[in-house]
């Protein structure tokens, strides 16, 4: 359910090049913040409590916040990392919800199947725009 950003194929060598490095910052910063939440998680389906989805919340807003605050200046870039924030940002109100969802279910209240899918497929919608998003930056990066 973790996504991971890679921008594969991304050409970093090109040494001097402003717009470059702050693709390449945007990219080890995002990279870094997926690998952390990979690493913690993994695909272990047990570790999936509300406790889980209320880190991974708070580690998708720290992203956001931690993207915005890279002061990307060339506006192809920032217009895409700017999109990228508001996908972070959605992601951490569907694993907020998924959370509260999952404590439904501990308290035994009707609707918290419903919930869960629901903003599964809210994240499985982010990732697929995740994609397009990252294929589209890595247009800007290698011009």
């Amino acid at each position: 359910m973790w996504h991971r950003i890679v921008v594969v194929g991304l050409t970093l060598g090109l040494v001097g090049c402003g717009k470059t490095r702050q693709c390449e910052r945007f990219v080890q910063a995002v990279n870094a913040d997926l690998e952390g939440i990979e690493q913690t998680y993994g695909t272990d389906v047990r570790a999936r409590t509300p406790e889980t989805f209320d880190d991974v919340t708070k580690r998708y807003k720290a992203m956001a916040a931690g993207i915005t605050a890279l002061e990307i200046r060339h506006p192809r870039i920032k217009k895409h990392v700017q999109e990228y924030v508001a996908l972070a940002e959605r992601t951490a109100v569907a694993t907020e919800r998924t959370a509260k969802a999952l404590r439904d279910q501990k308290k035994r209240k009707r609707h918290w199947k419903r919930a869960v899918s629901s903003q599964k497929r809210e994240i499985d919608r982010i990732r697929g725009q995740e994609k397009l998003l990252v294929a589209r930056l890595n247009s800007v990066c290698k011009r």
